[in-house]
C-alpha cells in the first residue's frame, strides 16, 4: 500500500503492529516522523529538478546596494544548463511573479517552485534594471 501523493513508497504492517514504510528502498519501522519526513522529501526533490540559481531576498540586497527596497527574490549565480538559464535569467534579475502569483522574498519563490513537479510549466516576472520582462519554460 502507499501512502497518499507518495511514489515509490509503501508501508506494511509487521506482526508486532508497528507500520514499516518503505521509501525508495529505505526501510521506516514505525513513527520516526524527522526520517519519513526526510525521506519523502529526498523522494519529491527527485521528481523536481533545481531551478538552478541562487536566490536571496532581494529587499536586502537592493537596500544594501542603496537602491532602496525591492520585494521579490534577487538571482545570484545561475547553473549553466539549468532551468534558470533556459528562461534567460541572469545574476542581478530579481524574479517578482512565479505563475501568476506575487513573490516578495526568496522563500515565496522556493515554495511556489516546490509545489511545482518536474516537467510542470513556469512563468516567470522579472525586474532587469528599470525593466520588467516575462519569461515562459518547462521545469
Amino acid at each position: 500500500m502507499r501512502p497518499r501523493g507518495c511514489p515509490g513508497s509503501r508501508e506494511q504492517d509487521r506482526p508486532d503492529g508497528a507500520p514499516v514504510t518503505i521509501i525508495d528502498g529505505q526501510i521506516i519501522i514505525g513513527f520516526d516522523r524527522a526520517r519519513l519526513a526526510q525521506a519523502l522529501n529526498m523522494e519529491q526533490q527527485k521528481e523536481r529538478p533545481s531551478f538552478g540559481a541562487a536566490i536571496a531576498d532581494a529587499s536586502k540586497i537592493t537596500a544594501r546596494q542603496g537602491l532602496g527596497i525591492t520585494l521579490g527574490a534577487y538571482v545570484g549565480n545561475v547553473r549553466p544548463g539549468s532551468v534558470a538559464e533556459r528562461v534567460g535569467l541572469v545574476p542581478g534579475d530579481i524574479i517578482i511573479e512565479i505563475n501568476m502569483q506575487r513573490v516578495a522574498t526568496a522563500d515565496d519563490l522556493e515554495q511556489a517552485l516546490s509545489k511545482i513537479s518536474g516537467g510542470g510549466r513556469i512563468s516567470l516576472v522579472f525586474l532587469r534594471g528599470n525593466k520588467t520582462f516575462t519569461t515562459e519554460g518547462t521545469l
